[in-house]
């Protein structure tokens, strides 16, 4: 399992101005773009237009802070009464909040185990380099006394 962080670094460089915080703040949480998009209001492929959209509306980028949460006067002060003061602050339950975790360290799980698999296979190529370096020497020391028994 890819994080979604990784997978979408790369359209980054498409979106823009306030647009471009929309996809970041998306980028950065740990919820799922749909369900964001669904709490504000929205549906996910509208929310996709408004990462292209530079200038989205202060209404929009509040309901998408409210959604995630996340505090977009940081960026825009102008939004500061919108937000909370406290990021810690939300209106989740306890049991919102542990399935949000346990969502969590399913994908840290996920994640240390493509980890380790790719620290294996890199282990394992970096071995068969030194290999083919060490044949590739004796080769040529090889190709060197024949061509000195040729001569």
């Amino acid at each position: 399992m890819v994080s979604k962080d990784i997978k979408n670094r790369s359209n980054s460089h498409k979106f823009s101005g306030r647009g471009l915080s929309l996809y970041r703040a998306v980028t950065l949480s740990i919820e799922k773009n749909s369900d964001i998009a669904m709490r504000a209001g929205y549906q996910p492929n509208t929310m996709y237009g408004h990462f292209r959209n530079p200038g989205l509306s202060d209404a929009i980028l509040v309901k998408y802070g409210k959604a995630i949460p996340f505090d977009f006067s940081i960026e825009y002060p102008e939004l500061a009464p919108y937000f909370k003061a406290s990021l810690t602050e939300t209106n989740k339950s306890y049991e919102e909040l542990k399935l949000q975790l346990e969502d969590v360290q399913q994908r840290y799980t996920s994640l240390l185990e493509v980890h380790n698999d790719l620290l294996k296979q890199h282990n394992l190529t970096r071995e068969q380099l030194i290999q083919a370096h060490e044949d590739i020497k004796e080769l040529n020391i090889e190709l060197r006394n024949l061509r000195k028994k040729s001569k």
